[in-house]
């Protein structure tokens, strides 16, 4: 299954990426606040410290894009049987781009996109949906699922231990649950790579950043 996996190119507009959501969306739900020029999610404000805005779309799709490639050019590299997969949970869904190839790779299965922000895109397969919630809240009402997804969220969950937990208790008998991420120690093989470097010094306070709202991404 994952050999059929595959990468695509969004350039919808922002207001092709604004999804109909299964449960109705509230204007405050929507109402972004706008800090230092970038744009926010207005859902459980602070819980995600990144923008919502379309750079920050255009960066993970790029991220997106990136994960796949590293990946070797598939979406998930649990050994799925197609036949066996009804329900599959993406955690952090971001522009949804993720759960729209899964939902026309598993056509047969219900793919379910979760994150704070409705920046998802207006058209995507009948088998996709998306909601926002917050995924360190308690999970309720939610079916078993057979793949539950973690991607690029290094610095976006707080209790990891209590995310595995929820993530256990709702996997379905013979389920998986595949995360991927990025190291956060940079390095390089020639050497040239040193604290003194702009990109050493942007990773470290980046990493204080991380470390002063609760998140350890590495």
């Amino acid at each position: 299954i994952a050999d059929e996996a595959y990468a695509t190119d969004d350039t919808s507009s922002m207001d092709e990426r604004i999804s109909s959501y299964t449960a109705s969306l509230t204007s405050s739900v929507v109402d972004y606040p706008i800090e230092y020029g970038r744009r926010y999610h207005a859902y459980r404000p602070g819980s995600y410290k990144f923008p919502n805005d379309e750079f920050e779309m255009d960066r993970l799709d790029l991220a997106h894009a990136m994960m796949v490639k590293a990946m070797g050019s598939v979406l998930f590299r649990a050994p799925l049987k197609k036949d066996k997969v009804h329900r599959i949970l993406d955690i952090g869904t971001g522009t949804g781009i993720w759960a729209v190839e899964m939902g026309d790779i598993f056509e047969n299965a219900e793919v379910l996109g979760i994150d704070l922000s409705a920046i998802t895109p207006e058209w995507h397969p009948p088998n996709v949906k998306f909601e926002i919630d917050d995924i360190e809240e308690s999970w309720v009402g939610h079916k078993k699922y057979d793949f539950i997804f973690c991607r690029y969220m290094g610095a976006s969950i707080k209790d990891w231990p209590n995310l595995m937990k929820n993530i256990y208790d709702n996997l379905a008998p013979g389920g998986w649950a595949e995360f991927q991420d990025v190291n956060t120690t940079f390095y390089s093989q020639d050497d040239t790579y040193s604290s003194e470097t702009a990109t050493a010094k942007w990773m470290n306070g980046f990493m204080e950043a991380c470390s002063a709202t609760g998140r350890h991404p590495s």
